[in-house]
């Protein structure tokens, strides 16, 4: 399984100059708007409240704001666990490479030993060893497995010289134990980095939404007021989510917004470490 890639920065940065003029102008201009938009107090129903704007775009803003909240904290999360995947893996290198170099030199040893061109019978091991975590944790489980109960009589080539495959066997195994627990720990961290890229993802959709929403009706609210520079100043986007339509001009739609799922994938034999 391939680990997900962060979005863009350039993504979120688009994202948030847009957020930056919509609320600046929600902000600076709401109450003027609304002041327009409010009728005169005489020409109310009686009995009943007249109509007040300010709170209206009061909501638009913290709507707007509260949205980009969570986006940017989804993402910083997802972020962070990516930096947990690194490290994990890192760790699983550093540990698969201690292993392969205890184990492919006891295997040239023993070969040697009791035989250059009897390796499987000697190790219980055939072809070379391999690089990838899996592979070398089943290759050094099958090998331990023959040290500590051999499947045949193994005769030293040197009477004098011997190897204690117990002991190498308590070694070896110790190894593939340590090699184990760093393979399930990387798993588990990239699960988990699935889950923090779709929470991201979804922050991301429900912004865009938001943004939307609150550009449009921010966009005829100003209108209705004949605030008319100000509306096309907050006019969003129809092609690019999360954007202006000022900001967009002849810019192909953002297609790289959401961060798609990683394909499921099998550990390469020869390139995963």
């Amino acid at each position: 399984m391939k680990t997900p890639n962060r979005t863009r920065d350039r993504t979120f940065a688009g994202k948030l100059r847009a957020y930056d003029v919509v609320s600046a102008a929600i902000d600076t201009h709401g109450g003027q708007a609304a002041d327009v938009l409010n009728p005169d107090t005489g020409t109310a129903v009686e009995g009943e409240p007249a109509l007040d704007y300010r709170p209206i775009f009061t909501d638009l803003g913290n709507r707007l704001e509260t949205a980009k909240e969570e986006m940017l904290t989804a993402n910083a999360t997802h972020l962070g666990q990516l930096a947990r995947v690194a490290e994990l893996k890192a760790r699983r290198s550093g540990v698969r490479d201690e292993l392969f170099a205890a184990f492919t030199p006891a295997r040239s040893t023993l070969e040697h030993l009791y035989g250059r061109d009897n390796g499987f019978t000697t190790t219980g091991v055939a072809g070379s060893t391999l690089p990838d975590p899996r592979g070398l944790v089943k290759q050094v489980r099958d090998a331990v497995d023959f040290f500590q109960d051999p499947k045949v009589e193994l005769t030293p080539a040197v009477e004098e010289v011997r190897v204690d495959l117990p002991m190498l066997a308590v070694r070896l195994s110790l190894g593939a134990d340590q090699l184990e627990l760093a393979i399930g720990d990387h798993a588990g961290a990239e699960k988990t980095a699935e889950a923090t890229r779709a929470t991201k993802n979804t922050a991301i959709k429900t912004y865009d939404r938001e943004f939307i929403y609150v550009a449009r009706t921010t966009e005829g609210l100003f209108d209705l007021a004949g605030m008319h520079e100000l509306a096309q100043r907050v006019r969003p986007s129809t092609r690019r989510p999360g954007r202006r339509a000022e900001d967009t001009g002849n810019e192909t739609p953002d297609a790289a917004s959401i961060e798609p799922a990683p394909a499921d994938d099998t550990e390469s034999a020869s390139t995963d470490a």
